[in-house]
């Protein structure tokens, strides 16, 4: 396993964290199985939400029979009400939703709280200020950002800074082989992959902020579930935001690659991310303890800068 570092929280944070956004622990399906094999094949970062269905209960379920100081938590709140699509990025909804988070995960604290979305009107001191008061009531030890531009990251930061605030230390944005552009997702999902984010790239670059990437696996483009010569359109919605011809073409370099290296498809992808010189960490989930282990192996896997250009159609030559 591949390991960063979690300013505040940890030396050894393993480069694969667990998604607990999957289909089986989104409906409150047990998942101790599928947790302990991540566990015991050395991911100990878990990834969940507020609004993830019944994940994090499910998470706190398998959470209570564990070691809880070897396992780190992260969480999301304040995401947009899921009816009205009414913004909640103040201190009323995060500690709110933190309070619920804890009693679903059966734990005094998380080691990680991101606000799971922004409102760019709101003023950052403000944020920080509520955000700081969730560290200081001892229900978190880190906090950061989802789907926030570094432009914020860095207003919000510099008011931290100058009042002696503990600032944003994670931001999870999409990243990946495979890109889409613009706010394909909607409701403000940010991605920092293709040709309008290098300016962001470069920030993350510089200042090796910790990057939690979702998506990692394109939408399943790069699960094994399909192949280059079969693909169609998926009416998924996921999957029609990454099926362009430009992806699809990624996927079939990843493909002679992966076949060159003995390995699979998705460990190429999550080995693209894991290779960059950006601090990323690659958010992957599964229902299958054989998934679990084949992006497990991907951690091991370490790309050239050739390699890495060819698949994501930066060059002709590996």
């Amino acid at each position: 396993m591949k390991y960063g570092k979690i300013s505040g929280v940890t030396d050894k944070a393993s480069r694969i964290i667990f998604g607990c956004g999957s289909k089986e622990m989104w409906k409150g399906i047990d998942s101790d199985e599928v947790l302990s094999c991540a566990y015991e094949n050395e991911i100990n970062v878990f990834d969940t939400a507020r609004v993830y269905g019944e994940s994090e209960k499910t998470l706190g379920k398998w959470l209570a029979t564990q070691k809880r100081s070897d396992i780190i938590v992260e969480t999301k709140c304040c995401h947009f009400d899921m009816e009205t699509s009414a913004d909640r990025v103040d201190r009323e909804s995060a500690l709110y939703d933190i309070k619920i988070s804890l009693d679903m995960l059966k734990t005094d604290y998380v080691d990680v709280l991101l606000l799971h979305r922004d409102n760019p009107q709101k003023d950052v001191g403000e944020i920080i200020s509520f955000m700081n008061e969730i560290v200081d009531k001892g229900y978190t030890r880190a906090i950061g950002v989802s789907n926030w531009r570094v432009q914020r990251i860095k207003e919000a930061n510099a008011y931290a800074e100058s009042h002696k605030l503990k600032k944003f230390c994670v931001s999870s944005p999409h990243y990946g082989l495979a890109t889409f552009e613009g706010d394909s997702y909607g409701h403000g999902c940010i991605s920092v992959s293709g040709k309008n984010s290098g300016a962001e790239r470069e920030f993350y670059l510089k200042e090796q902020m910790p990057l939690f990437c979702y998506s990692s696996l394109a939408g399943g483009l790069f699960s094994g579930k399909y192949t280059s010569e079969e693909i169609k359109r998926s009416a998924a919605d996921g999957e029609r935001i990454f099926f362009t011809y430009d992806n699809v073409e990624r996927l079939r370099r990843a493909e002679i690659l992966a076949e060159e290296k003995k390995v699979c498809v998705s460990e190429i992808a999550l080995g693209w991310i894991l290779s960059d010189k950006m601090n990323t960490f690659a958010i992957t989930g599964s229902g299958s303890e054989k998934h679990i282990l084949k992006n497990i192996r991907s951690a091991r896997i370490s790309l050239s800068d050739k390699e890495r250009d060819w698949l994501n159609l930066k060059s002709e030559n590996r």
